[in-house]
């Protein structure tokens, strides 16, 4: 479960900082064969907080960093 939040976040993360569709939906598919091929729950959530920071990084230099 706490697997397919993950991925509903990751896919919403990458469609906010403006990524086309087809790259957002190629990204989660990456990400779903990742997670349960490998099966490393505990690696992702621990990495997790830095996605998080990334992202929200990488959107806040799209949205305000240009000049």
């Amino acid at each position: 479960m706490y697997a397919v939040i993950f991925l509903f976040s990751f896919f919403a993360a990458l469609w906010g900082i403006g990524l086309s569709k087809f790259n957002v939906v190629i990204a989660l598919a990456v990400a779903l064969a990742v997670v349960f091929l490998i099966s490393m729950l505990g690696t992702v959530f621990k990495i997790l907080p830095v996605l998080v920071v990334v992202c929200a990084g990488v959107w806040l230099y799209r949205r305000y960093g240009r000049a």
